[in-house]
């Protein structure tokens, strides 16, 4: 996850990954514990990379080409939470291309492209609930390297106006913050059997603005690649974030992002 996560966020600027580099903090690798998780982390690491191939050199893994570890992070408390925490460097092909997450136009339509899945454990929903939840993601690398693939040549294309990753916060905060700045608001309805998961499920994933126009080749290349995608909803011209029939007004969405640690100060 946080591979996909690193690979996303430079996909949904009009980048494709080229490499990543590693940071890999753990506890003592002396207790057998500690050591099965740093194992592990590593062993993630090299199936992501191999299963999320180069754009450009298709079923060519992703290189990991440096990497550094910290070892023996612990206190009278016990060790730190594994933490593999990932950087990564993209090609975008001109300057041109590279797009933003920041609404764009009045009218325009709203494409999911990721499915939404029980998968909140972990998530900054439970974090908020002193929990952990059960759930992690568990996305089908085999799946989400076709959406990956496909994204970047969407953008590439000009079929894409702006784009957010899906990451911390689900849906529901990619749409809040694609709306920050642009002046425009939306209305979107997000469909799953429980619609509070639905929205605030961390199941990677993009949110892409299309221009009516575009919609029809760009449902044909995504069919044509495989990959499923979902209307959603459309930009409008009212400062509010419409959500399944709830809304909030964007002032104060981007009032609450912005201020929000210096409340919990």
């Amino acid at each position: 996850n946080a591979v996909i996560q690193t690979m996303q966020s430079l996909i949904a600027v009009g980048a494709s990954p080229q490499c990543i580099t590693d940071c890999l903090c753990f506890g003592n690798p002396e207790k057998p514990e500690q050591m099965w998780a740093l194992v592990e982390s590593i062993r993630g690491l090299k199936t992501a990379c191999e299963s999320l191939t180069l754009y450009e050199y298709p079923g060519a893994a992703t290189p990991i080409i440096a990497g550094n570890v910290s070892l023996y992070n612990e206190s009278k408390q016990g060790a730190i939470p594994a933490s593999p925490m990932i950087s990564g460097v993209g090609r975008l092909a001109h300057i041109r291309q590279a797009t933003t997450p920041i609404l764009k136009q009045v009218g325009s339509l709203l494409v999911m492209v990721g499915e939404r899945r029980d998968e909140c454990g972990g998530s900054v929903w439970y974090q908020l609930h002193g929990e952990l939840g059960a759930n992690l993601p568990r996305p089908d690398l085999a799946i989400l390297n076709r959406e990956h693939q496909a994204v970047i040549h969407a953008i590439s294309q000009g079929w894409i106006l702006s784009a957010k990753a899906i990451h911390l916060g689900g849906v529901a905060v990619a749409l809040a913050r694609m709306s920050f700045g642009s002046g425009c608001g939306i209305s979107a309805q997000i469909t799953g059997p429980d619609i509070a998961k639905a929205l605030l499920t961390e199941s990677p994933g993009f949110i892409l603005e299309v221009h009516p126009q575009q919609l029809d080749i760009l449902n044909q290349y995504f069919v044509q690649s495989g990959v499923e995608a979902e209307l959603i909803g459309q930009v409008t011209d009212e400062c509010q974030l419409e959500l399944n029939g709830h809304n909030w007004a964007i002032d104060t969405l981007y009032h609450a992002w912005q201020q929000g640690l210096r409340q919990r100060w």
